[in-house]
């Protein structure tokens, strides 16, 4: 196909670098698609995509496949009541999930929506579901037994994990490492809590502070909030201005993202230098107000 012909609702005239873009269209159950932005706690990154709507979250696609370790805390005790099979005293038993951050420490587990657990099916309720963290999941029986766990990114993507409930000891502990394979970006900040990004090439704390200072560098000049909120309300032809100032101007702290095959671009905002910043802000303004 050439360069210039359309292709999935965009063209690529020109640059090998650049994608062109077109505008997008709100899916009525959804606001999210109206302005595709994603403001997250450390900077606000825009992001263009020329087919995004409501079944298409690969708009947000920002980094590789993220990995993570799940801990499972088990703990056990024997109960005053008469036991339901002989030789078998009845226990009370609980699980919780957490992740375990860069350092080993326990994090909550807020990059799950619920949490499944699958009983032995001789429960009464053999499936309980749990909507927040440490997603705590106690039960009363004499059995130990195996189950499967069901971890929820969304209402549909999960991960399952296999555990032994067992009452060799009063606690222990089981830890899985699991793979969030194209995390959304929303994903991917609840996932920053708990370690590193792969492809940010810095440390989670140490970007934090850089991005503290360079608030502070630009917040008496520019309000990156509004920045980031004027920039995906630009025509397709002022969009294009707009990456290619981006292109020649940024420095080697910018972070872009260029997908050409998803047609996307991605600029972490606090990453530009102030000059740079001015200079979208200038241009901004100019297309708001026609001057």
């Amino acid at each position: 196909m050439n360069r210039s012909q359309s292709c999935d609702g965009y063209i690529t005239p020109g640059s090998e670098d650049l994608p062109t873009f077109t505008s997008v269209t709100p899916h009525p159950r959804s606001s999210r698609c109206r302005k595709i932005v994603h403001v997250s706690t450390a900077s606000p990154r825009f992001y263009y995509s020329p087919t995004f709507n409501y079944a298409q979250e690969r708009a947000f696609k920002m980094v590789a496949d993220i990995k993570r370790t799940v801990l499972l805390v088990t703990e056990q005790r024997n109960i005053d009541k008469p036991p339901e099979m002989t030789g078998y005293p009845m226990k009370s038993w609980n699980i919780e999930v957490f992740l375990l951050d860069d350092a080993g420490n326990e994090q909550p587990a807020s990059c799950f929506v619920k949490v499944v657990y699958n009983l032995h099916p001789s429960f009464k309720n053999p499936i309980q579901t749990f909507a927040k963290p440490p997603f705590r999941c106690e039960n009363e029986g004499w059995g130990e037994f195996d189950m499967t766990i069901d971890l929820y990114t969304t209402e549909k993507a999960k991960h399952t994990i296999h555990h032994d409930l067992n009452f060799a000891k009063t606690k222990y502990e089981a830890k899985h490492l699991i793979t969030f394979k194209n995390p959304s970006a929303a994903l991917v900040e609840l996932l920053r809590d708990t370690g590193s990004i792969p492809g940010e090439g810095v440390e989670n704390g140490q970007r934090k502070k850089d991005v503290e200072k360079k608030r502070k560098r630009t917040a008496g000049t520019v309000d990156m909030e509004k920045l980031a909120d004027g920039l995906v309300k630009l025509a397709e032809d002022d969009l294009l201005q707009v990456v290619q100032m981006i292109h020649d101007n940024k420095s080697d702290e910018t972070y872009t993202k260029n997908d050409v095959d998803q047609g996307e671009f991605h600029v972490d905002l606090y990453t530009l230098p102030d000059t740079l910043v001015k200079m979208l802000w200038d241009f901004v303004v100019k297309q708001q107000t026609g001057a």
